[in-house]
């Protein structure tokens, strides 16, 4: 019996002295190991070593061997934890700021030695000490024992919170008396732990320091099935508090600085789902409890974050600054003043009494990066309190004092620009979009395809037309699409290559996630969205370069089709024609349009918006001369494409002397010409005819 005692021990003492003294690197010969063993009054010999090691091996142990010179080495590789494992562990107590000096020392040696003597020298050679403030209380440790033990028990806890004074010593709130709370869950947040308790009194949760905690005691009363509940729920919890204050659950979608993903991933969660809004701004929605706290965290960004929704937050912060002096200034994309967001963003404030005291307008930002990027920007200050100093506006350099500085950061009464479904100019046509496939791609031909269809398949021709978005207008880039509306199917049935690519539209909609999308599998030799003229139309394309001065605009033919990238305008006229090329209306554009990146993304919101002039007969005749002078100056280069035309560089003096004298006849109908000499004076005329138009339409 004792000599199997003794062996059993000897079991035990080689796998500790394997784990402890032994990996790859460090192997151990029977000699050494004999050695060890002996050295612990554990008696051995080299011979049954290698049975007692064969043995432990049998038994799933692992003991590994490698030869060293003429010896075998034995050693233990296969370990609970790896050194880096062991370094993150290690990392994080050091960082923890409730775990003192005294017990960091104390664990760091004890998590370190989880890795066998030699690995533990390597870790604690290799410390990083960081710059955490760490807390004092030594006894933290037994608090968090015995809340453990009642969070187990489902039992009651009271005990006395307190603070710390300037000097460093205990005040206790209630006066010391305790506090008796139902303990929901123990959780680690921003380098602190802390207790989420449940008051079924108040019906609330409340959040404690433990390092703030003294004198536990667990009570016999049981905890309520409410704050049992909640234990089900506190890795939500925790996620949505900010740095464990309470508050009302709010969805809040936020507007931030690409720069600002990384904090907002590390806050919200890497599953944040996040949109682009322009090339150096990001939207987020995501669930917070609006506390202290949050507005602590948001402010901390200064304007590279925003809240966009819900108004009522936005508002808020308003309310925040009201009956303050604070002053606020801030450099921001321009994307902020243009468009519809400046509605989304400056109205709520507007009605809140805060001002803009000062604007620098559009100005490129770039940095001395090799690779640099131009960003757009725009400073703004502003505040809530009444002065009586002046209002600047800063424009290419040039300084001007202003009366009001509106959203768009124009000297201008506040106006807002929002969409609308019909123009608020009447009799004229309404724009819209031009006609979507959503096929696949299969509805689509490129020029290749078009020519070899109809060499194997010559009816095919009457089949196809001309495709034409925002890429092919500018560039006159060649593509085609198959146009079945209204055509027989007796003359494309037999066409294999057709039929085959109608097939594949109806699996490729039949797939969709869009429940619209899937019933127009139904309807493959369709587009989804058909909105094609019958008669010749005005195409503006969607997105145009912001490095032109006009926005390349051009009639097309009834036969030709228009994607989803162009917007139409069917029967426009040539007066139509030679507004809508003038720098008037190109100024009105690059205000009220969005942006993609930094090109103009026009909308039906530019156009429908847009305050037209009221010419005299004489006006009118001269902008139609004007504009037809624009057409027959393109003319003459039929080999160029719009982008050759309207480059700065390389445009044609005959077309840029059309434009000039058509900028003049439009700037006349409008009785700007000789009176404002600036696009910025043009822009805020406009804003104030805007503002009669909308008057009128109420």
């Amino acid at each position: 019996m004792a000599e199997e005692k003794n062996q059993k021990i000897k079991l035990m003492k080689i796998m500790e002295i394997l784990r402890q003294e032994t990996d790859e690197d460090h192997p151990m010969t029977k000699v050494e190991l004999s050695a060890r063993l002996v050295a612990m009054n554990v008696s051995c010999s080299p011979r049954s070593l290698i049975r007692d090691i064969k043995l432990l091996n049998e038994q799933g142990y692992e003991i590994m061997e490698r030869l060293m010179g003429h010896e075998k080495g034995y050693f233990v590789c296969d370990r609970s934890f790896s050194v880096p494992e062991l370094k993150i562990l290690i990392d994080a107590v050091q960082a923890a700021s409730f775990v003192t000096e005294k017990k960091t020392d104390e664990l760091v040696g004890k998590i370190a030695a989880l890795g066998g003597s030699h690995r533990a020298a390597i870790l604690k050679g290799n410390l990083v000490k960081f710059n955490t403030r760490k807390h004092r209380n030594e006894t933290v440790y037994y608090t968090v024992g015995y809340l453990e033990d009642a969070i187990k028990q489902n039992r009651k806890v009271a005990f006395k919170y307190y603070d710390v004074t300037e000097t460093g010593q205990r005040a206790f709130r209630r006066d010391g008396a305790e506090y008796v709370m139902e303990p929901v869950a123990l959780v680690f947040n921003e380098d602190n732990y802390y207790l989420i308790t449940y008051n079924e009194k108040h019906e609330a949760t409340t959040n404690y320091r433990v390092d703030r905690i003294g004198s536990v005691r667990i009570l016999d009363d049981p905890i309520s099935e409410t704050a049992r509940s909640l234990r089900r729920k506190v890795a939500r919890y925790t996620e949505e508090a900010f740095k464990m204050f309470n508050g009302q659950q709010e969805t809040v979608t936020l507007r931030f600085a690409d720069k600002l993903i990384g904090p907002v991933l590390d806050k919200f969660g890497e599953d944040t789902k996040m949109t682009r809004v322009d090339d150096h701004t990001i939207e987020a929605t995501v669930q917070v409890r609006i506390a202290p706290t949050f507005w602590g965290w948001m402010f901390q960004f200064g304007t590279d974050m925003l809240i966009v929704q819900p108004v009522e937050l936005v508002l808020q912060y308003a309310e925040m600054a009201k009956a303050t002096t604070i002053n606020v200034a801030f450099v921001s994309t321009n994307s902020i003043t243009q468009g519809e967001s400046v509605a989304v963003l400056w109205k709520p404030l507007f009605e809140n009494h805060i001002h803009i005291d000062f604007a620098y307008r559009t100005f490129v930002w770039t940095s001395e990066a090799k690779d640099k990027a131009a960003v757009h920007c725009v400073i703004i200050g502003f505040s809530c309190c009444q002065s009586q100093r002046k209002k600047y506006l800063f424009d290419h350099g040039q300084c001007k004092e202003a009366i009001h500085i509106n959203g768009y950061l124009l000297d201008a009464p506040n106006v807002f620009i929002q969409s609308r479904g019909k123009p608020l100019t009447s009799k004229l046509p309404e724009m819209s979009k031009g006609s979507q496939p959503t096929d696949g791609g299969y509805l689509l031909l490129s020029e290749e395809e078009r020519d070899k269809l109809i060499n194997q398949y010559p009816s095919a021709n009457v089949l196809i037309k001309r495709f034409v978005g925002s890429k092919e207008l500018i560039n006159n880039e060649f593509r085609y699409c198959l146009w079945l509306k209204g055509v027989s199917p007796a003359n494309y049935r037999t066409i294999a290559p057709v039929v085959e690519r109608l097939k594949q539209v109806a699996e490729a909609r039949a797939n969709s996630p869009t429940a619209s999308v899937r019933r127009n599998a139904e309807t493959p030799m369709l587009f989804t969205q058909i909105r094609q003229p019958e008669t010749d139309y005005l195409a503006v394309p969607e997105v145009s370069s912001q490095n032109r001065k006009y926005i390349p605009i051009g009639f097309l033919p009834a036969d030709i089709i228009a994607s989803n990238k162009l917007y139409l305008v069917p029967e426009a006229s040539l007066y139509m024609f030679g507004v809508m090329m003038s720098n008037i209306h190109m100024a009105w554009m690059r205000m009220t349009a969005g942006r993609l990146k930094s090109d103009y993304s026009y909308s039906p919101a530019v156009y429908n918006n847009f305050p037209w002039p009221t010419p005299t007969d004489e006006q009118k005749a001269k902008i139609e001369q004007t504009a037809q002078a624009i057409l027959d100056a393109r003319a003459l280069y039929p080999d160029c494409s719009l982008a050759d035309l309207y480059d700065e560089v390389t445009m044609p003096p005959e077309l840029r002397r059309a434009h000039q004298a058509n900028d003049k006849a439009v700037m006349q109908a409008y009785g700007f010409w000789g009176k404002l000499n600036t696009e910025t004076a043009c822009v805020a005329e406009l804003m104030k005819m805007y503002q009669e138009l909308v008057k009128k339409c109420k």
